[in-house]
């Protein structure tokens, strides 16, 4: 075993169970690389980082990450791209499909283009490794090394923890105004009831919005200084 789940990783993997809960993630390559160039990457990420050779394994009613021995290369699938829309067809289909908790616990989609041209690589993770900064940082290490940027060593596994701030007293003053709201929303929409409830055969789908590079930017440098991309 490498680590038990933390409450909220637990939760994502119960509900992934039951329903697709899946984080997808689109890449738009300009020039994309070969077949080779990914799956190569693939592997030296997945050498990387622990938690891309485990699986998620339950015993006595709590979830833990197990190492894979020996670890499945982590899934590429290659996909013809027929349009310059293809890849929200894959991207939709990876969202309303359950991911298989027994890992690995990430699983790529890759539709070259035609030459040189452009491309997508689609990565899904089990909502159970990652979270907004996680996900970057990741991303950001398999687009090093697709280009053969040189990254510094990996990390160790931790444990997850809260930072002070979300700690002791600071926690229960936190959880008291927050559990007020929370209880004032619940009324209010008991009070209002539920006007249009989802289908049952519902399915999840993309809605694409392209921001101008200066615009993402300053969303980006906003964000962070709100502390809001370590969410």
């Amino acid at each position: 075993m490498l680590r038990q789940l933390s409450p909220i990783e637990e939760a994502f993997t119960i509900m992934n169970d039951s329903h697709p809960l899946v984080v997808v993630c689109v890449l738009h390559l300009s020039n994309g690389p070969t077949t080779g160039e990914v799956t190569a990457a693939l592997s030296q990420l997945q050498q990387r980082h622990p938690l891309l050779q485990a699986g998620i394994t339950k015993s006595k009613g709590r979830y833990y990450f197990g190492q894979l021995d020996p670890a499945p290369q982590l899934s590429l699938t290659v996909v013809e791209r027929a349009a310059a829309t293809t890849f929200r067809t894959v991207a939709e289909q990876a969202l309303n499909t359950r991911m298989d908790r027994s890992g690995p616990l990430l699983q790529c989609w890759y539709l070259p283009g035609s030459g040189e041209g452009p491309g997508e690589l689609i990565v899904g993770f089990h909502h159970a490794i990652i979270d907004g900064a996680s996900a970057r940082l990741l991303l950001h290490e398999l687009l090093s090394l697709l280009g053969g940027v040189g990254l510094p060593a990996p990390p160790p596994l931790v444990s997850p923890a809260f930072p002070p701030a979300f700690r002791g007293w600071r926690l229960g003053k936190r959880l008291f105004t927050f559990g007020g709201s929370q209880v004032k929303e619940e009324w209010r929409y008991r009070k209002r009831g539920l006007s249009a409830p989802l289908p049952t055969d519902s399915r999840n789908a993309t809605l694409s919005l392209t921001l101008p590079l200066d615009t993402s930017r300053r969303l980006s440098l906003r964000a962070g200084r709100l502390g809001l991309g370590r969410s």
